[in-house]
């Protein structure tokens, strides 16, 4: 089992308490920017223990976090949240699916991003949006952040939002980059209507 995974079954029951993103602030976030719908159908990137996916689904239609751990899904799933085991580069839904895509904190830990970006948008219906937040990998945090990770060899990388808006723009339309303070950034992709 690769090291990442087998750190995020090692730390399902008690990840949420030491994760140091809030929830909140995403869900703010992304009604700031009407993100979200009533009858959308969401999948939730990445989503692990479902910490965010909790705020999201109560604003939504449909939420279903797709995550490679099974120890944080089955953190998910006793919170009542639906869950489906699968990799952002795998992901085990049908093409044209999807209303939104959220991915919080979790697109550094992908393994293959142009395929991930490549698998996202066949899953989305035409005119759909994904929301990507990652953390900023300079100042004071972000390079806490990063040493930390790969001292736990975590094998993450973590981008400039120029990057991910660059990889994205080869397949989506549109691709806006949201300052969010001085640690987060989001970057909201649209696939085009056909």
């Amino acid at each position: 089992m690769p090291v990442k995974i087998n750190f995020f079954q090692f730390t399902a029951p008690f990840y949420d308490w030491l994760h140091f993103a809030s929830a909140k602030r995403t869900l703010r976030c992304l009604e700031k920017l009407n993100f979200l719908e009533v009858g959308d159908s969401v999948i939730d990137l990445g989503g692990g223990t479902g910490r965010v996916s909790l705020l999201i689904a109560q604003k939504v239609k449909k939420l279903v976090i797709v995550d490679a751990s099974a120890a944080m899904l089955k953190v998910a799933a006793s919170r009542g949240l639906e869950i489906v085991c699968g990799t952002a580069e795998k992901i085990p839904v049908a093409k044209d699916s999807v209303d939104k895509i959220t991915i919080i904190d979790a697109f550094h830990h992908f393994q293959e991003p142009e395929i991930a970006l490549k698998e996202i948008f066949r899953v989305l219906k035409p005119g759909g949006k994904v929301f990507i937040e990652e953390v900023f990998p300079h100042g004071l945090f972000g390079n806490a952040l990063v040493f930390a990770e790969n001292v736990l060899r975590m094998n993450s990388f973590f981008y400039q939002p120029k990057t991910i808006t660059a990889m994205a723009l080869e397949i989506f339309s549109e691709a806006q980059f949201i300052p969010i303070n001085k640690r987060f950034y989001a970057i909201v992709l649209r696939k085009p209507i056909k």
